[in-house]
């Protein structure tokens, strides 16, 4: 009769049984009648014998064949078994109903199984196994009626129409089998159709979190003849954990009549349990568990770790997706390895693309950017530096120690004097301790017949000795001379008192190309020439300072 139900296309001969007593009893003491009709014995079909050798001989040879073909061993007769005594049927009407009730409970299941795998087929043959909608759920339920009249368990499957939204649409086939305090049971095969609504509370690729309430009507199909089937309304609410794409574990609890709606009589009932769902049509080409209808990067690696529409991270930015990269935080510039892994050509523990000195040799302390150390910052490497403790600033050899051109002590660099002769105290500058000429004047320096006085050898004395303390600064030597003879005459002999000071500077040692002269005449007197004493203090001699050479 459970075929007739679930399969009414089925190409098979069903059987009509005739009616039970208890069918022919009133519905009200069904429930009483505890003598089920014994079932019938089947006889096993007799087995028949195989004919010996000889017999499958013509008659005339088969005297012929008896010393040729062996003979056929002798079975010795069976002894007839003594009829089984009928066992008397202890059992009370309890255990006969829950024994037909677990057989009915096995083809139930079956049934429902079958047509799942039955709509799942015709899913994938419609849909050619690409984007499909559909997925199932194999779930079992504790029940219990809220008035303490008895418990029970549920068992069913579910088709689940998806959508890229959060609303969905369910079919499901339930097995309910309540057993009551009177010994009583209730079994019922109830397909539901409900409406369903997720609310997401943590995303991942592969995992998710949804809390959700399902709400819908089903309709009760009894299996045991003996109570009313209709129309019931049913809810839902749980929770369900995604451990795969494909995979769901819920966790929900129900509420439902324990009797259909328009029954006489009026009992409610909840539950809780678990569910497995499965998701059919999962197609992935590349494989990062993003479906290929939501993967925008369809040719992902296998194993790199992706974002929700199918694209790789890669959180270091080494250009190694994540899940391939087995060296996670490179830093960012290092050139790496297939494997994400930072390369150090030199060995010297900065990655290539950040070493600044990619051919540092071999055991040598380098800083962050690659190089060598350098202690004292002259250039040349701690590994190489003959001076290690040269003073910031100066011009090094190759052997990291500091130049001195001039010999004063001061190395090049922070010698701003680099030309001081030798012979001469300098400062910390590396400058000579005496002063440069910058403007020095000799008044009444020579006489009237162009001779120099005694006073002004002695301060030529000083100028010559500044000027060969900076050789580099270039000095003009300028004459004046009285208001006596004509302006041409004055200016000649000007210019052959600048000769005389040259030829007596550079005869103490100043350089010839350091000094430069110049003869002025009476021009720019500094007294009046109408007196002997003014015109003395216009015959003067004027050292100024030009350039650098």
């Amino acid at each position: 009769m459970l075929w007739a139900r679930l399969w009414p296309e089925e190409p098979r001969r069903i059987l009509r049984k005739k009616p039970s007593p208890r069918r022919q009893l009133p519905r009200q003491s069904r429930r009483l009648s505890k003598s089920p009709l014994p079932r019938p014995r089947k006889s096993s079909p007799k087995r028949r014998k195989k004919p010996s050798p000889r017999r499958q001989l013509p008659r005339q040879s088969r005297r012929l064949s008896k010393s040729l073909l062996p003979r056929p061993r002798k079975s010795s007769p069976r002894r007839r078994k003594k009829p089984a005594r009928k066992r008397k049927n202890n059992r009370s009407q309890t255990e006969n109903n829950r024994m037909r009730t677990s057989a009915l409970t096995y083809k139930a299941i079956r049934g429902i199984l079958s047509g799942i795998f039955l709509i799942a087929y015709l899913a994938f043959a419609v849909t050619g196994f690409a984007q499909s909608p559909f997925r199932a759920r194999v779930s079992g339920e504790a029940i219990t009626a809220l008035d303490g009249v008895g418990t029970g368990f549920s068992a069913g499957a579910l088709l689940r129409i998806s959508n890229p939204h959060l609303l969905e649409f369910s079919l499901k086939g339930t097995l309910t089998d309540y057993t009551l305090d009177n010994d009583s049971s209730l079994l019922y095969l109830s397909p539901e159709l409900t409406c369903r609504y997720s609310y997401e509370i943590a995303h991942n690729i592969k995992r998710s979190s949804v809390f959700f309430g399902e709400a819908g009507l089903g309709y009760s199909i009894p299996l045991d003849d003996e109570n009313d089937g209709g129309i019931f309304p049913v809810v839902h609410a749980g929770y369900s954990f995604k451990p795969l794409p494909i995979i769901d574990i819920e966790f929900f609890i129900s509420a439902r009549p324990m009797y259909p709606y328009g029954s006489s009589d009026d009992l409610a009932s909840v539950g809780g349990g678990v569910g497995l769902v499965f998701q059919f049509g999962f197609k992935d080409q590349d494989g990062d568990w993003v479906p290929d209808w939501r993967d925008t990067c369809s040719n992902t690696l296998r194993g790199a770790i992706v974002d929700e529409y199918g694209c790789a991270l890669d959180s270091d930015g080494d250009g190694v997706f994540d899940g391939i990269d087995k060296c996670q935080n490179t830093p960012w510039g290092c050139i790496v390895d297939e494997h994400g892994c930072p390369i150090d050509s030199d060995g010297d523990g900065v990655c290539d693309g950040l070493d600044l000195c990619p051919d540092t040799p071999s055991h040598i302390k380098v800083d962050s950017t690659g190089c060598p150390l350098d202690s004292d910052g002259d250039g040349v490497p701690d590994y190489r530096d003959n001076c290690p403790g040269t003073p910031l600033g100066c011009i090094v050899d190759e052997h990291g120690c500091p130049m001195d051109s001039d010999g004063d002590g001061v190395c090049d660099g922070l010698d701003e004097c680099p030309q001081t002769p030798t012979g001469f105290v300098v400062d910390a500058r590396g400058c000579p301790l005496v002063a440069p000429v910058e403007r020095d004047e000799i008044r009444d320096a020579y006489d009237a017949s162009m001779n120099i006085r005694a006073n002004a050898m002695q301060r030529l004395d000083n100028i010559a000795e500044r000027l060969r303390a900076y050789p580099y600064r270039v000095v003009e030597i300028g004459v004046y001379t009285d208001s006596e003879g004509s302006v041409i005459y004055n200016i000649n002999r000007s210019t052959r008192v600048a000769e005389k000071v040259r030829e007596v500077l550079v005869g103490r040692g100043v350089d010839v190309e350091q000094v430069t002269i110049k003869g002025y005449g009476e021009s720019d007197p500094v007294a009046p020439n109408s007196s002997a004493e003014g015109m003395r203090q216009n015959r003067r001699i004027v050292f100024k300072y030009l350039k650098d050479r």
